[in-house]
């Protein structure tokens, strides 16, 4: 019976890894790009690949210091050269796979959620103690919608969660080693080291490992091995690892922080109205809207998979009379997750129930645990094969319709294919190769086919005039330009085109619905 459950565990999630390796080539090539942070994924690999460097050399923006606006949304310009925001860890192991080989790419993804899945099994096996509902946890986990979708997107959080459960895995494990006859040491280490590669490949995912780090040190054993028997070790191991990191980012950035360090962001965001739009980084960090939480806990947790928050939020609700610490610890690792994204506007924040937010791909630790602690509800509570059969097949009808069917999911992806597709060819019809594209968010369709220009990163008080000046440079250089409009309302273009006329450029229609090329007026 046992070796039929492992049977079952181990053809499911070849079953899992083969949906979302078909779904990884599908986006691979249909270059789908949800956001900019895959975006910079893919271009900075590439570069990696081919050039052996992270950072893209671009000429335009050494020529015009003063401007440096040329290059895809998001990246940070520093010395005339594009670098990514996104963490770099990703960036990396993207690169390693396309040098070794072009194939290997898609097998990427798939590979790094059959391990997820491992852990979080083996996780669920400790904390359950069940091997059947063990792999509940894990089905459940796996057909999330917001698993399934960003598990088939080049995202990093895919590969900081391996980093992450392997991390819970070894902590947990090493923790009911403390209350066994002899301590085993290097599942620490392996804790340990699984934390760092955490840090480097996502820093905000290592931070909520700090609950399960605190709670082995509440072991008088574990604190008797960590702070007086290996500390030499330990803290020699740390300052190592942070050393290497300090060197890498001099040599990736020339700075100790990385792409931390001030530079100058192609971001549009200020064209917009935002009520975040006036707070600094750290403002925006600690800004908590209490309104807000409970909206995103309803919108972007309850509505993408209410089965499995049902059973986990009554499986927390029962803690405190049933909870060992164990429970307890990954219970505030969801918490601490909650209040620090659901209090916040992130991209998504008016969707419901969508997959291709950034609160699906920031929350994937807490659907793990929340799929253990469902698990563990259904283990210890229901006793009927026909109910546990009913709550399994909802759940998949409902993951199945949420992953396929929401906003920003693959039917969205799907539909505008064949109209990304139709927009490139006419660029390449249409347009030179050195031509110049001004946009504000839709870079993602012309880089890094044509070059595009961020024009909205200048500041909005001198933004005409700068643009005028960048244009007429660049048109005296006999290079064409081209201005997206992406204003809805048409005062924006209404307003920049008569800016433009009175100072000698016009604006003609070219192709795609809203593509202009700018020229210098015949006199």
């Amino acid at each position: 019976m046992q070796n039929r459950k492992n049977y079952l565990g181990v053809i499911f999630v070849v079953l899992i890894v083969v949906l979302i390796q078909i779904l990884f080539i599908n986006m691979i090539r249909h270059k789908w790009v949800p956001n900019s942070d895959i975006n910079q994924n893919i271009i900075f690999s590439d570069n990696l690949a081919e050039n052996g460097s992270l950072p893209i050399e671009s000429s335009l923006n050494k020529e015009f210091s003063d401007f440096q606006i040329f290059g895809p949304r998001g990246v940070v310009v520093r010395d005339g050269n594009l670098y990514p925001t996104s963490m770099i860890g990703y960036i990396y192991e993207l690169g390693v796979f396309k040098t070794l080989g072009d194939y290997l790419i898609y097998f990427s993804n798939p590979f790094f959620c059959a391990i997820v899945l491992f852990y979080v099994y083996r996780l669920a096996l400790i904390l359950v103690g069940n091997k059947k509902y063990a792999l509940l946890a894990m089905f459940f986990f796996a057909l999330n919608p917001a698993f399934i979708f960003v598990s088939s997107m080049p995202y990093n959080n895919m590969l900081a969660l391996v980093f992450f459960f392997a991390a819970v895995y070894y902590a947990v494990s090493f923790l009911k080693s403390a209350h066994s006859e002899s301590l085993n040491p290097s599942l620490f280490w392996l804790f340990l080291i699984f934390s760092i590669i955490s840090f480097w490949v996502r820093y905000s995912i290592a931070v909520f490992l700090f609950p399960i780090f605190a709670l082995t040190l509440f072991n008088k054993r574990i604190r008797n091995y960590v702070f007086k028997i290996e500390k030499g070790s330990i803290g020699i191991f740390i300052g190592f690892v942070f050393l290497i990191f300090i060197a890498a980012n001099f040599v990736i950035y020339d700075n100790v922080l990385g792409f931390l360090r001030p530079g100058n962001v192609l971001n549009a965001y200020e064209y917009f109205s935002s009520p975040l739009k006036e707070l600094s980084l750290l403002e925006r960090i600690v800004k908590f809207n209490p309104v807000l939480f409970f909206s995103n806990l309803q919108n972007q947790v309850i509505a993408v998979s209410p089965i499995i928050c049902l059973f986990a939020f009554l499986n927390i609700f029962l803690l405190k009379r049933r909870g060992s610490a164990l429970k307890i610890a990954l219970f505030f690792i969801v918490f601490m997750q909650f209040a620090f994204y659901l209090g916040r506007e992130w991209s998504g924040v008016s969707f419901v129930g969508s997959v291709g937010t950034s609160y699906a791909r920031y929350l994937l630790p807490s659907w793990g645990i929340l799929s253990i602690m469902a698990a563990d509800f259904l283990y210890i509570f229901l006793e009927s094969k026909a109910t546990l059969f009913l709550i399994i097949t909802s759940f998949l009808a409902l993951s199945v319709n949420t992953a396929l069917n929401s906003n920003m999911a693959y039917v969205y992806f799907n539909n505008s294919v064949a109209w990304s597709y139709n927009l490139q060819n006419q660029i390449e019809i249409n347009t030179p190769e050195d031509s110049i594209f001004f946009v504000t968010v839709s870079d993602k369709y012309f880089y890094p086919l044509r070059e595009t220009a961020i024009y909205t990163t200048i500041p909005e008080e001198e933004r005409l005039d700068k643009t005028v000046r960048i244009i007429n440079a660049l048109l005296d250089r006999q290079i064409s330009i081209y201005f997206i409009d992406e204003d809805k309302t048409g005062i924006e273009k209404a307003k920049i085109f008569s800016y433009f006329e009175e100072n000698g450029l016009s604006a003609n229609y070219s192709f795609g619905g809203n593509v202009y090329e700018i020229q210098k007026q015949i006199n």
